[in-house]
């Protein structure tokens, strides 16, 4: 069966793709995957037919965060007009050639696992009546979903379903509906995320991680966080040094979407020196990085997580889910510093189950960073509830839930 896999995103969004396609094809299925060039090496490398949808620029426009000056209104501007951009450049500019490319490679044997923002695939899933299945990687794009049960939640509905329909009404309506008409589709005629997740929808993440019941008009499947079942890999020979000298570092790591990260790294070096505990720095930018490091912080480009965490202390991060999980396997606390709504849902569920804190990346500083260490460190609680998710995440598999599903 041809298998076409189609994500948008940053490589939180790019891996668990690949891992499907890398299940799927132990299947013997024909993997084509659809995704912004800036991934084309990490898709290459497993022998997919991998299809570009976008340019690289596009990528780094869209990712390109707007700088705080500290003026209320002003900052409040920008960071519109680069969520604006975001929107643009990453999931609208990538439709029509995501359809197009779809439409050429439609076959009767043909599945389509598309990110819910892949709104090429879903309009030519819609036009040739292609068979196609919905990816969610995060509980927060369900909560429009979210059912009904207080007044509470009535209200929290309603201002979800309003924001929805301001953004689509400034963003999607137009250019999709522009869109649907050229290629002979009737206009949309209900809200965008009703249309995203419209038909079969599987979450790759388990039910436990989404802590509020669905409304009866949406189908999820729950397969479970990813299983990279990779061999044994060996930590770079200059970790395994410094992690001889220096026991249990906190390791920090931005993400790898923005590269305005100075200030997270200066107020580590800073919380870390008022604490006496090494660190581990783990980013793609280099330059967001102080000139100078003390002996007891190491710098690397990347490092496989799921190596490295079990013999570090705590993990600080932005809230991607895929790297949530690393901690969560690892059986280790996390300190999340989260820049947008998913990556906040993602630290709400994770501090209700006791094994994180969280704080806005904008506000970070050190006494901040200090003190939600230190919350982690000496609450006893904590490596209880760590150890308890680490058990619970043994089982089953994931693999075999995605085959058996599809």
């Amino acid at each position: 069966m041809r298998m076409v896999l189609v994500t948008l995103g940053s490589f939180g969004d790019i891996s668990p793709f690949i891992w499907m396609g890398k299940t799927l094809a132990k299947q013997g299925n024909e993997i084509v995957f659809l995704a912004n060039p800036y991934f084309e090496k990490n898709i290459a490398n497993e022998g997919f037919d991998f299809r570009p949808i976008g340019t690289v620029e596009d990528y780094r426009t869209a990712t390109t965060p707007f700088i705080p000056t500290g003026n209320k209104f002003s900052d409040k501007g920008k960071r519109i007009n680069a969520s604006r951009r975001l929107f643009n450049y990453m999931f609208l500019k990538p439709v029509k050639v995501t359809y197009e490319i779809i439409s050429e490679l439609k076959s009767k044997d043909m599945l389509i696992l598309n990110h819910f923002y892949a709104y090429g695939a879903k309009l030519a899933a819609e036009k040739h009546g292609l068979r196609n299945i919905n990816i969610n990687l995060s509980p927060y794009w369900l909560k429009t979903f979210k059912k009904v049960g207080s007044l509470s939640s009535f209200f929290e509905n309603k201002m979800t379903k309003l924001t929805n329909s301001f953004i689509d009404k400034q963003l999607f309506n137009k250019p999709i509906n522009n869109l649907r008409k050229e290629i002979g589709l009737q206009p949309l005629q209900k809200s965008s995320i009703e249309w995203m997740f419209n038909g079969m929808n599987l979450s790759l993440y388990p039910g436990w991680f989404q802590d509020f019941k669905l409304s009866d008009g949406i189908k999820i499947d729950f397969i479970g966080f990813p299983e990279h079942h990779e061999e044994k890999v060996l930590l770079p020979h200059d970790i395994r040094v410094f992690l001889q000298k220096y026991e249990k570092p906190i390791v920090f790591t931005p993400g790898t979407a923005f590269e305005n990260n100075k200030k997270f790294f200066s107020e580590a070096v800073l919380a870390l020196e008022k604490l006496g505990k090494p660190g581990i720095f783990l980013t793609r930018f280099k330059e967001s990085l102080p000139q100078k490091l003390p002996d007891n912080i190491i710098y690397m480009e990347f490092v496989p997580l799921d190596a490295l965490l079990d013999k570090c202390s705590i993990l600080v991060h932005h809230g991607g889910i895929g790297t949530s999980y690393q901690a969560l396997k690892a059986g280790i606390p996390q300190i999340i510093c989260y820049r947008m709504g998913e990556q906040k849902e993602n630290a709400r569920v994770l501090e209700a189950a006791g094994v994180c804190t969280s704080l806005f990346f904008d506000k970070i500083d050190s006494n901040l960073l200090i003190k939600n260490i230190k919350n982690l460190i000496y609450n006893n609680n904590v490596p209880l509830k760590c150890n308890e998710i680490k058990n619970k995440l043994k089982s089953p598999s994931s693999e075999q839930l995605l085959k058996d599903i599809l």
